[in-house]
């Protein structure tokens, strides 16, 4: 097939997390997303099949490489290499674990110009030559190596309720106001200043930094100012209930160093009286380390503004505050990330830019039993609530691509694309207390913690991630158990036994599938880097998060399997052990020159058909692993 006669000389993608492409298309129906209905209108669009696991970085590497993860080696959030233990698994948002050629690295090598945006997957960088921002973290929980400490939330005693779910907030950081004393100055009020500390520390428990809180207020304490020593002259924001901060640029203490980070704080609840507090600090990153070339980082932070890195949704399932807050974080993020994309594809050169944007997917987790009236724990009051800041958080998407489409000239192709969609998950299927009921699986209390971990001694089978059950295979894995002899016959046992498996309060079966290993090179999943058995499940159940068991549990034969989540104290929707449902495929957008206008594929796409696309339309080499194939009907005859 000839190459289109009119052919982009650059690319942007643009690149947004969970991307659903049933949701996209219902809220360019309702008219809320008007800059997708234009690129859809105007450019070639499909529904995309995602990865197995359908899993950020197994995704976003497969997008990157046009390869499946067997072949790429990330196979999951974790990953495993052919001699680590069964109980070792290692970062697959690592790069350095990634074995495939990028398309980012093709580009450089023909001499392109490259600038990637907080990509996951990619750090530490490969590029050469171009500009790189980010990539480490942010991800799945990940903690952000740039991160000096992780967000913080100060509350008194009696106001530790949860602010979107009943009983009571956790992890809060417990302070107590007292009468200001021993300061150099205070504020001129009426009501007697109050004072606490605010005692920062990083993920080891480590002290990063002290600040100084005063509350105060003429008829009613309405006020607080947070203060580097005890003189209100050292004052770095004052704030009242529903206010941010601006940003906080500090020295912090870090692994013995000082170190510059910034942060900023929102005043979340305070009573007339000052016996309910509530403070939030957001995550302190370093305002240094995560670009390169280095000098990248302190170039930003003079023009585009401190890092707002964190958008994750951990502190609102903590119950520290509630969704508007959870969207203000969206939005700021989201002006920071805009800033930096006009910033720098106005003053550098580039052909290849690409960035990637993840709110979309930390909203769905959070609100889809509100939104979904046919998920078993819908709550009709959250509804109208959860289904406001759901559309604004597609909004902030749909201006992204608004402001870019500004950024275009006429030869820039703009490919928007996601790496999974969600579907609705309302309970926990306990694959391991499956296994631990069946005598596969052994545990044991760890006399030092007091917590149950397995006995390698006892097990024969351990599941791993959200797709894949490892045998304990002598002479294979150094705790090896079970005989060679037996491996047949143990995995045709475990298949057999996840099939039989039914949800006595709902009737189903959990397991949409179940195969050997060798069976699922279909899925772009083989080798020893996945599991003897990989299985995927229907929707409304999910293993990801499975313990080993319940606590209280150890040796009964009738050990609980399936747990219902709780709404807004952790996922109503998942994507990591899915497949053959429509709720999970995301969404390719191809605009610009080459590219048919207005068509809608009615046969899915797949994620490893993107790189090769945007090569072929670019006239740049494959990516040397590359398993995908040239969209060619996206293109102009």
């Amino acid at each position: 097939m000839k190459k289109p006669s009119t052919k982009p000389k650059q690319v942007i993608l643009a690149c947004f997390d969970s991307l659903h492409a049933a949701w996209v298309r219902k809220l360019v129906r309702q008219g809320y997303l008007p800059t997708f209905r234009y690129l859809m209108d105007h450019g070639f669009v499909s529904d995309v099949i995602p990865t197995v696991p359908a899993q950020t970085a197994s995704g976003w590497v497969s997008v990157a490489t046009g390869a499946t993860p067997s072949t790429h080696g990330i196979t999951g959030f974790s990953v495993r290499l052919r001699k680590d233990p069964l109980y070792m698994r290692r970062d697959g948002f690592d790069s350095r674990y990634c074995r495939a050629e990028t398309l980012w690295e093709v580009a450089e090598k023909a001499g392109k110009k490259v600038i990637l945006l907080k990509y996951p997957g990619s750090w530490p960088p490969k590029i050469k030559e171009g500009i790189q921002v980010d990539g480490q973290a942010g991800y799945a929980g990940r903690v952000c190596q740039f991160a000096i400490a992780p967000p913080h939330c100060f509350s008194t005693e009696n106001f530790k309720k949860h602010l979107e779910a009943p009983g009571d907030a956790k992890n809060l950081t417990v302070v107590k106001l007292e009468e200001a004393s021993g300061w150099r100055s205070l504020p001129t009020c009426s009501k007697k200043p109050l004072e606490t500390v605010l005692s920062i520390r990083n993920l080891k428990g480590e002290k990063v930094k002290d600040y100084y809180l005063l509350v105060y207020g003429d008829d009613r304490y309405d006020t607080v100012a947070v203060c580097k020593e005890r003189t209100f002259s050292s004052r770095l924001t004052e704030l009242k209930v529903g206010e941010w901060s601006d940003w906080m640029i500090d020295e912090f203490s870090a692994e013995g160093k000082s170190v510059e980070g910034a942060t900023k704080f929102k005043l979340l609840h305070l009573s007339p009286d000052a016996v309910e507090l509530r403070l939030y600090m957001h995550q302190i990153h370093r305002t240094d380390g995560f670009t390169v070339p280095e000098r990248m980082a302190r170039e930003l932070l003079e023009n585009v503004g401190p890092y707002f890195e964190y958008t994750g949704p951990r502190e609102l399932w903590y119950g520290w505050f509630d969704l508007e807050t959870q969207l203000e974080i969206y939005q700021q993020h989201t002006e920071w990330i805009l800033r930096a994309i006009e910033y720098l594809s106005a003053k550098y050169p580039w052909d290849v830019f690409v960035f990637q944007w993840h709110p979309i997917d930390y909203m769905l987790h959070i609100v889809w039993s509100s939104i979904d009236e046919s998920h078993p724990l819908h709550n009709p009051k959250k509804k109208e609530r959860s289904w406001r800041l759901f559309v604004e958080t597609f909004r902030l998407a749909d201006r992204i691509l608004s402001r870019v489409l500004e950024l275009m000239g006429k030869d820039t192709l703009l490919v928007v694309i996601g790496d999974h969609g969600h579907v609705q998950y309302h309970s926990r299927f306990l694959i391991g207390n499956l296994l631990l009921r069946e005598g596969l699986l052994a545990v044991k209390r760890n006399e030092k913690t007091g917590k149950l971990e397995i006995d390698w001694s006892k097990s024969k089978a351990v599941p791993v991630e959200s797709n894949y059950i490892y045998i304990n295979l002598k002479d294979r894995e150094p705790t090896g158990i079970v005989d060679p002899s037996e491996y047949e016959a143990l995995r045709n046992r475990i298949i057999d036994l996840l099939y039989s498996i039914r949800d006595p309060r709902t009737g189903e079966h959990p397991v949409l599938f179940a195969v050997k290993r060798e069976d699922a090179s279909a899925l772009g999943l083989y080798g020893d880097y996945v599991g003897d058995v990989v299985y995927c499940l229907r929707m409304g159940y999910e293993t990801m998060v499975t313990p080993i068991l319940e606590e209280g549990e150890t040796g009964s034969e009738h050990m609980q399997l399936f747990r219902y989540v709780e709404p807004f104290r952790e996922h109503t929707s998942e994507h990591s052990g899915y497949a053959l449902n429509e709720d999970i495929n995301t969404l390719l957008i191809l605009y610009g020159p080459g590219i048919r206008q207005g068509y809608y594929r009615k046969v899915p796409v797949r994620l490893i058909d993107i790189a090769p696309t945007v090569a072929y339309l670019l006239d740049l080499p494959f990516p040397k692993q590359c398993e995908g194939s040239v969209i060619f009907d996206s293109l102009e005859e």
